[in-house]
C-alpha cells in the first residue's frame, strides 16, 4: 500500500475475491445433472472474483512509486513462490509415483494455465501487468487524461470481443476467448487492472452511499441471475469465465469495488483471512481435489458447505505455513 496504514476495506474485498474464488471451483462440480436453483444460481456469483482480484492489485500497485527494479524484485518473488510449489509438486510425484519430472518445465507451464499448478496463470497475468506498471504510473500520474481515455478504448474493446464471442459461437467456430489461455487475455486483465488504478484518484466522500449500496445491490443480482440465463444461449458452456468481458460484468464489478471501499471500517470486525488469501489460493484447489476423490462434492447445495469448510482449512493451513521461516515467503507475493 501507499502508507503503513491498514486498509480495511481492501481487505475486505480480498476476503470477498478469495471465497469467490472458491465458490467458483467448488460449484461447479454437480452443477451439469442439476437444473437451476439456489446453489447453482450461487456458481455465477463467483464472477466477480477474478476482475475483484486484478482491480485489488492494479488500486495497490498503482498507488505506489515503482521503478523496473521494484517490478524485477516482484516477478522474481512470484517465479521462486511458483517454482517452490512446483517442487513440492515434483518431489511427490518422485516419491510416491515414482515419475522424475522437470521442475523447471512444470514451474513454466503452471504460468499458462498447465500442470499442478493451473491457477498459476493469474500469476502469470500478473507478471505481464508488473512489466506494464512503471509506464501505467507515469501515465496516471502525469498524462491522467490519456490514462482514462485508455481506460474506454479497452471498456469498448472488451465490449466488441465479447460480441464477437457470441457471434463466433454463433456461428459454430472457435471464439477468442476459448483460442487463448486465459494469463494472455490482457486486454480483460489490463481494464479491470487500470479501473482499480484510477479507484486511487475517486472522492469517494462525495458518493451517495445510500443510492450507490442500492444501485450496486440491484445489479449485482441482474448480473448473476444474466450469467445463469444466458451462458449456455450465447457460448455454450456453464463457465462464468464467459463474462468477464460483458458490459454488466464490468460495471458491476466497479460497482461492488466502490461500495465495499466506501465502507467505514476502522478497525477489523470480520475473520482476519485476508492477509493470508494468496496461501488460501494456491492450497485451495489441493482440498478440492481430495473430496473429489472421496466423492464428496457431487452435490451443488452440498457444496456450499464444503465451500466454506475448504476456506477456513486452507486458511488455517496458510495461517500454520506463515510461522515457519522461510516458508512464509512462499504464500505472499
Amino acid at each position: 500500500m501507499g502508507n503503513n496504514k491498514r486498509d480495511y476495506n481492501i481487505d475486505l474485498l480480498k476476503n470477498i475475491a478469495i471465497y469467490l474464488v472458491i465458490i467458483l471451483h467448488t460449484m461447479i462440480i454437480g452443477f451439469l445433472s442439476e437444473k437451476a436453483n439456489v446453489s447453482t444460481v450461487l456458481y455465477y456469483a463467483g464472477v466477480f472474483a477474478i476482475p475483484l482480484f486484478f482491480m485489488i492489485s492494479g488500486y495497490l500497485h498503482l498507488q505506489k512509486e515503482n521503478n523496473y527494479k521494484y517490478v524485477l524484485k516482484k516477478i522474481l518473488k512470484i517465479i521462486l513462490i511458483a517454482f517452490f510449489w512446483n517442487l513440492i509438486a515434483c518431489l511427490y510425484l518422485l516419491l510416491v509415483e515414482h515419475k522424475i519430472t522437470n521442475v523447471f518445465i512444470l514451474t513454466l507451464k503452471s504460468f499458462i494455465q498447465n500442470g499442478y499448478f493451473f491457477h498459476f496463470w493469474f500469476l502469470g497475468a500478473i507478471i505481464i501487468l508488473y512489466i506494464m506498471l512503471p509506464s501505467l504510473q507515469k501515465l496516471i500520474k502525469k498524462y491522467k487524461n490519456t490514462y482514462k481515455i485508455m481506460i474506454i478504448i479497452l471498456f469498448v474493446l472488451c465490449i466488441n470481443i465479447d460480441i464477437i464471442n457470441i457471434y463466433l459461437n454463433h456461428k459454430g467456430y472457435g471464439t477468442i476467448k476459448n483460442n487463448t489461455i486465459q494469463t494472455f487475455r490482457i486486454w480483460t486483465w489490463s481494464l479491470y487492472y487500470m479501473l482499480g488504478g484510477i479507484m486511487t484518484k475517486v472522492n469517494i466522500k462525495d458518493i451517495k452511499k445510500k443510492k450507490l449500496y442500492t444501485i450496486t445491490i440491484i445489479m449485482t443480482i441482474i448480473t448473476i441471475i444474466y450469467s445463469r440465463l444466458l451462458s449456455i444461449p450465447l457460448y455454450s458452456n456453464i463457465y462464468a469465465e464467459n463474462f468477464y468481458d460483458s458490459a454488466i460484468v464490468i460495471i458491476t464489478t466497479t460497482l461492488i469495488f466502490i461500495s465495499i471501499k466506501s465502507l467505514n471500517i476502522k478497525k477489523e470486525y470480520y475473520s482476519n483471512l485476508l492477509q493470508y488469501s494468496m496461501g488460501i489460493y494456491i492450497l485451495h484447489p489441493f482440498l478440492i481435489n481430495i473430496l473429489i476423490k472421496l466423492n464428496l462434492l457431487n452435490n451443488s447445495c452440498i457444496n456450499i458447505l464444503w465451500s466454506i469448510i475448504i476456506l477456513l482449512i486452507s486458511g488455517l493451513i496458510t495461517y500454520l505455513l506463515s510461522r515457519i521461516p522461510l516458508i512464509n515467503k512462499t504464500i505472499k507475493i
